[in-house]
């Protein structure tokens, strides 16, 4: 996803891939261990370079916009602020 370049993900349950692949829109998604949906998925990709270009882009978006660090960060410890800690006596 960082490098903006489309993915064919195996969804594999409670790897959290095939949660990723939807959330992020960056792929093609295969049934594990099914090497005929590999194959068709990396030729699909192969054959088409705009849709590959944006899947890349679309990925890469969602990177930066929705898991980047500081997003996340924000996300777990916003509720954490320094206001919600109890004053240190000196």
């Amino acid at each position: 996803m960082r490098f903006a370049r489309p993915t064919v993900i195996s969804d594999i349950p409670g790897s959290g891939m095939g949660w990723m692949a939807r959330y992020a829109g960056n792929g093609l998604l295969i049934e594990p261990g099914d090497a005929g949906a590999l194959a068709a998925a990396v030729s699909r990709l192969r054959g088409y370079q705009p849709w590959r270009g944006e899947l890349g882009s679309t990925g890469r978006a969602a990177l930066m916009d929705r898991l980047g660090i500081a997003r996340v960060a924000q996300e777990i410890f916003g509720p954490l602020s320094r206001d919600a800690w109890p004053k240190r006596k000196a």
